[in-house]
């Protein structure tokens, strides 16, 4: 009788952690960034990175890039873009070209952004607003930029992490509040 229980409660177990091992693996992924106090320079700004690959042939550069979290400084919070795609598409890169941009569409002041690449080439345009910005600004600008690392030229595929910002508004908790209904 012992042994019969412990046999049942062995499977038992094993059922409950492959359960909640199945649980665990489904539940959607999210990178916690720790809370700092921003730089003053950013105080009304949204940054983000942007990893920037790019594949060459003989003939052309298709550029791709990946973009996870957006800081909105000037409202305290992280939008984690990653999250918002779908699950097959958490990890990847965004083709983007002339033709096909990359959008992050209603951010909290109604405002969209988006990023483009330019055909055969290695800069990125960004728009925000109709405040245009480039990975070729460098911080020469103070309201919207991109600073570019050095490319990796490593192997077939080479990238850039660039460090981008643009001007956010504050939202008043009142039309927050609205626009959470």
């Amino acid at each position: 009788m012992y042994n019969a229980l412990a046999v049942l409660f062995s499977i038992f177990s094993i059922s409950i952690s492959s359960s909640i091992a199945t649980a665990l693996y489904l539940l959607p992924q999210f990178r916690f960034t720790p809370h700092t106090q921003p730089n003053t320079d950013l105080v009304n700004k949204c940054t983000f990175t942007l990893w920037h690959k790019q594949v060459q042939t003989n003939s052309a550069r298709i550029n791709y890039i990946q973009l996870n979290e957006l800081q909105d400084h000037s409202n305290n919070i992280t939008i984690d873009i990653a999250a918002l795609r779908p699950v097959t598409a958490r990890n990847s890169y965004s083709l983007i070209s002339e033709r096909q941009a990359f959008a992050i569409e209603g951010l909290l002041d109604n405002t969209n952004l988006t990023i483009r690449g330019s055909d055969g080439s290695d800069e990125i345009r960004c728009e925000h607003d109709g405040v245009s910005f480039t990975s070729d600004d460098n911080k020469l600008r103070k309201d919207a930029w991109c600073a570019s690392e050095a490319w990796n030229d490593v192997g077939t595929s080479p990238g850039s992490r660039l460090q981008c910002a643009f001007p956010c508004e504050k939202v008043d908790d009142e039309e927050y509040n609205i626009e959470l209904r």
